[in-house]
């Protein structure tokens, strides 16, 4: 009974939590005078989303424990913490990846990246994609004193990239950007941080590119995500969990919030980046569990 609903628990995507958040705020007024919520708002969701991810990473090592005893011994003996920082996640990561290795040694991390999307989210990164190669063939055109693609050129560029499946690395980089993006656009989430949205919309390719995923034995992000998990998503998690702003109220500093890269300290990037995580982990424990299970999947 416990194995299935942690089962149920771990699968159920925390995308899901951003869009009932996004519902849930469709009755609130998009006028001026909502604005005062927006924060609370954000930051509620942003921590339900943390929770959420923090439960998923005990459930699925109270599941590998269930079924591996060496593997129980050495989880009570371990230290995983809270699971909420990145080397709380990177241990349990680690411990997935070696436990399914014991059933299939062939078994390759960055093969669980070829998922299925939906087809609208396809066609969002789809197009996000044949967007950035006009502009980048736009700004190259523009250095070398060319003229600029015509209309049919761009529409060919469009067909080309539309006619062609995305790549596995795109489907991870672009994944969470496109969800998200649709999921807040309209809605009093991007309302409530325009400013945020705006700029998400506009660099996201610099935290969530392809690069900075490495799905090895050991880690899945990169050593440049990793930095900015902990400045992005940790870090806050910590001040609002803790409701640090209540009595520290220069946090963060005025040196702080004028660097640049503070811009990217906003909801919709911390979103993002808690969805990528959860769509990882739950790949991984959807294979898990076809080797610890394969007669519910028809192996």
């Amino acid at each position: 009974m416990y194995n299935k609903v942690h089962t149920k628990f771990i699968q159920e995507p925390l995308l899901d939590v951003l869009i009932d958040g996004a519902n849930a705020c469709r009755s609130i007024p998009k006028g001026i005078e909502s604005y005062p919520l927006g924060e609370y708002y954000l930051q509620s969701l942003f921590l339900k989303m943390t929770g959420a991810q923090e439960q998923k990473m005990k459930c699925i090592c109270w599941e590998m424990a269930t079924n591996n005893y060496r593997y129980r011994y050495e989880y009570q003996r371990g230290s995983y913490g809270e699971c909420s920082n990145y080397k709380d996640k990177s241990k349990v990561y680690s411990d997935i990846v070696k436990n399914i290795k014991e059933k299939d040694e062939r078994f390759d991390p960055r093969h669980i990246l070829d998922f299925d999307i939906s087809k609208d989210v396809s066609n969002e990164a789809k197009l996000i994609k044949a967007n950035k190669i006009i502009v980048d063939q736009n700004n190259k055109k523009f250095a070398q004193g060319k003229p600029q693609l015509t209309e049919q050129q761009k529409e060919k560029i469009k067909k080309n990239v539309f006619d062609h499946p995305l790549s596995v690395d795109d489907k991870l980089s672009m994944y969470a950007f496109a969800e998200v993006k649709h999921i807040a656009k309209g809605s009093n989430l991007y309302l409530w941080d325009e400013k945020g949205y705006t700029f998400f919309n506009e660099h996201w390719e610099d935290v969530l590119n392809k690069k900075n995923f490495k799905l090895t034995e050991a880690n899945f992000f990169s050593e440049t995500m990793r930095n900015h998990y902990e400045e992005i998503v940790y870090r806050h998690r910590n001040r609002c969990a803790h409701n640090l702003t209540s009595y520290q109220q220069d946090v963060p500093p005025f040196e702080v919030l004028s660097d640049p890269k503070y811009s990217y300290c906003n909801y919709f990037f911390r979103y993002s980046i808690l969805i990528l995580i959860d769509e990882i982990f739950s790949l991984l424990f959807k294979k898990y569990i076809e080797l610890m299970c394969p007669y519910e999947f028809g192996l």
